[in-house]
């Protein structure tokens, strides 16, 4: 992959960019200059890899989990921003004015865990002036489409691959996870989202194989 794939850099591109940007150029220099890996994904690493500019609101970086907390204490302590771990199995975030960067280092369904391979497949670029490492391509589909796990778990009836034997998330995780995606759907819990359509060959609570 290293060798086929072609990323724009940032002088090939001609997107808008407002404050936030500043921010972030700070953000990704600090880690840099700390030692601490980390790869670029989100709305900027789509760009690189499509060579279209759009207006980039956030920052999601991934990370490893042992390097998490250390990226969190080092920024608040350079940058006098907010941190906080949000979700401790997969998120932890950094606010300063309204800015934000999401640091990410597994799925939030608990089951993508950012590891070296991650790492080994990057792709070198450059974001905001900033030579970095964009996630790789492979990895990009692998934390979306949250409010579609609900729909896959409560109405085809999948198993949670949240939990044991599947994965590692313990009950109260996922309850907190499930509880977050509720929230941004307005929805109380249990009740069918709002877009979601029972497959027309399965009827609700119907039997299913695998897992999600």
């Amino acid at each position: 992959m290293n060798g086929s794939v072609r990323v724009a850099a940032v002088g090939d591109l001609h997107c808008k960019r407002t404050s936030p940007g500043s921010f972030h150029r700070r953000v990704l220099r600090e880690l840099t200059a700390a030692g601490i890996d980390f790869l670029v994904g989100g709305g900027y690493a789509l760009e690189r890899y499509l060579g279209i500019g759009r207006l980039v609101k956030d920052l999601d970086l991934f990370l490893r989990a042992a390097d998490v907390q250390k990226a969190l204490d080092h920024l608040g302590a350079r940058l006098g921003c907010d941190t906080e771990l949000t979700f401790p199995h997969w998120l932890g975030k950094v606010r300063k004015r309204g800015d934000h960067v999401d640091l990410i280092f597994n799925a939030g369904n608990g089951v993508c865990v950012v590891d070296d391979d991650w790492f080994n497949y990057a792709v070198p670029s450059r974001v905001l002036d900033v030579p970095v490492l964009l996630c790789p391509v492979e990895g990009r589909g692998t934390l979306t489409s949250r409010a579609q796990y609900l729909v896959d778990l409560e109405l085809w009836g999948y198993e949670d691959a949240r939990l044991a034997p599947h994965g590692s998330m313990s009950e109260e995780d996922a309850s907190i996870w499930t509880a977050d995606i509720d929230a941004e759907a307005s929805r109380p819990l249990g009740e069918r989202p709002r877009e979601a359509a029972v497959p027309n060959d399965l009827p609700i609570g119907g039997p299913t194989h695998g897992s999600m």
